[in-house]
């Protein structure tokens, strides 16, 4: 009976943290929350309760989808791969093909209900585009994560169109959305062709064609550069005009640089030591959005106990 229930406990485990892999899907759920308090115009609970359950639900099946269908068509090259066999539970037989096709199916299901029912149409369309993407740079014949170039584009698209999902659930799309937006898919762009970079010489053994592979090291780190300097002339000025105006945020801003300089200090099993600043960079900026969603919601809070 011990040995069913740690049986049953270890597939649970298995599921969260290696078929969707949650620790990447709640990084990329809070990047839709993020786009959720941009929406908003208060705090009213009765107000914005469902629409937050259905982006919950709807977002977690998506990003689950996204991460579990790279899974299914990754198995044949992780199979052949030591370090990837045992992070791909569908390589590793841990699931089978027919219990992984039944899960991605219900994660594509229950999101285009969901929106069918609290958002109609438009919301539906918006849901299928999502699931298309996570399809789209995983499945064949468009398998776009494997063309360079593409593989960058669609990280941009998809973590911007994240970010407006959230601020069309909770009723609006305005231009802080759309720059928050744009900023947070360049910063994806940034984490990407650092991962190109940093497994340069492997990919370009194993015959991995990435966009770091395709145009080379010098012309990468180039790209990678320019994406920061971007990234930079959006945040700063979203940063400046509509975050710096409260205590609270300094705090959160000193805090960030902190954990920022700790996070990006090179590690024994983790060499970053020629893009710890891309790495600082990439965290900071993540403080910076938590200020941004503070700042909102503060000014909400204070308008609350003025009125």
């Amino acid at each position: 009976m011990g040995n069913q229930s740690n049986k049953k406990e270890n597939i649970f485990w298995i599921f969260f943290s290696k078929f969707i892999r949650i620790q990447d899907t709640a990084y990329w759920i809070a990047v839709s929350f993020l786009g959720f308090i941009l929406g908003i115009t208060s705090l009213s609970f009765s107000t914005y309760i469902i629409p937050f359950l259905v982006l919950l639900i709807s977002i977690f099946c998506i990003i689950s989808f996204t991460f579990s269908i790279n899974n299914l068509f990754d198995v044949e090259t992780d199979k052949k791969n030591k370090r990837r066999i045992d992070v791909n539970p569908i390589a590793s037989r841990k699931f089978s093909l027919k219990t992984s096709k039944i899960i991605i199916l219900t994660l594509t299901v229950i999101p285009l209900i969901i929106s069918f029912i609290f958002g109609y149409i438009k919301l539906f369309l918006f849901t299928a585009s999502l699931l298309f993407l996570g399809w789209a740079y995983s499945a064949p014949p468009l398998r776009l994560k494997g063309r360079p170039g593409f593989d960058l584009l669609i990280h941009f698209l998809g973590f911007f169109l994240y970010v407006i999902y959230g601020s069309y659930i909770a009723g609006r799309i305005e231009y802080l959305s759309i720059l928050v937006a744009a900023s947070v898919g360049l910063a994806s762009c940034i984490s990407q062709m650092a991962n190109h970079i940093m497994d340069y010489i492997p990919d370009k053994e194993s015959g991995i064609l990435t966009f770091a592979v395709w145009v080379g090291k010098d012309k990468a780190k180039i790209t990678m550069y320019l994406f920061v300097v971007l990234h930079l002339i959006l945040i700063i000025p979203i940063l400046i005009i509509y975050a710096l105006n409260s205590y609270g945020v300094y705090l959160i801003l000193f805090a960030g640089l902190i954990f920022s300089l700790y996070l990006s200090t090179p590690k024994k099993t983790f060499d970053i030591k020629k893009i710890k600043f891309i790495v600082f960079i990439f965290y900071f900026s993540l403080f910076i959005y938590l200020s941004i969603a503070y700042s909102i919601i503060a000014s909400f809070s204070s308008f609350m106990l003025n009125s």
